[in-house]
C-alpha cells in the first residue's frame, strides 16, 4: 500500500520534514481513551527532543492549540512552526473551495442568483386593493 504501520513517534517522524498534529478533542469523546494527558504527551506529544532535526517544521491542523498536551508551546511558537501561517492559509483556501463548489451548482430562487452583486429584486405587498 506504500505505507509503513508504527506504533511508535519517534519511528514514525524519524525521516519526516513536516509533522502535522491533530487536537485532541475532549468534548467528542464519551469515555477517556487514554489514561492521563501526562502519559499522551509522554507518548505522542510534540516536544522539543522529537523536533530536534532542523528540517522539522511542525504543523497543527486546527486552533486552538492544546499547549502542552499535543505540543509543547516552545515548539509552537518556534521559527520553525509554520502553525499561524497553516491556519491562515487554510481560511482562505476553505472559503475559496466553498464559494468554488456552491459556484458550480447554479440554483433557481426566487431572489435570483446568490452569488450576484446585483441587488435583490423587491417584492411588493400583495394588496386585495388596486390602487
Amino acid at each position: 500500500m506504500g505505507c509503513r504501520v508504527t506504533y511508535d513517534v519517534d519511528e514514525a517522524i524519524a525521516d519526516a520534514d513536516i509533522i502535522n498534529l491533530l487536537r485532541i478533542q475532549h468534548e467528542r469523546q464519551r469515555q477517556t481513551m487514554f489514561p492521563s494527558i501526562g502519559e499522551y504527551t509522554k507518548l505522542f506529544g510534540l516536544t522539543k527532543q522529537r523536533l530536534a532535526s532542523p528540517s522539522r517544521h511542525p504543523h497543527h491542523a486546527s486552533r486552538p492549540v492544546n499547549r502542552g498536551v499535543e505540543i509543547d508551546s516552545d515548539v509552537a511558537d518556534c521559527g520553525r512552526s509554520l502553525i499561524l501561517e497553516q491556519v491562515t492559509n487554510g481560511l482562505a483556501v476553505r472559503m475559496a473551495v466553498l464559494f468554488w463548489s456552491t459556484r458550480q451548482r447554479p440554483r433557481k430562487s426566487a431572489w435570483g442568483d446568490p452569488f450576484s452583486h446585483r441587488p435583490r429584486p423587491r417584492r411588493r405587498p400583495q394588496s386585495q386593493f388596486s390602487f
